[in-house]
């Protein structure tokens, strides 16, 4: 698994945060910027990947807060 290979599993276990010198930059997720790390033959950072996926929750979860406030 190319995840445990990197190194960044055991960081993220120990500190909280994925990044550590010679991995790929993980950034925290943020709505505005959509980026997300791809992990394949390599690691690399892709924006836009999962905004049709973070669109649909926010849809459903902005729903169940006016449901709820109701």
């Amino acid at each position: 698994n190319l995840v445990l290979r990197s190194g960044a599993a055991g960081i993220f276990a120990r500190t909280g945060d994925p990044n550590g010198k010679g991995l790929a930059k993980w950034p925290e997720y943020k709505p505005e910027s959509d980026a997300a790390i791809v992990f394949s033959d390599s690691i690399r950072l892709e924006k836009g990947l999962l905004s049709k996926h973070i669109d649909f929750h926010d849809k459903a979860a902005q729903r169940a807060r006016a449901d709820q406030a109701r």
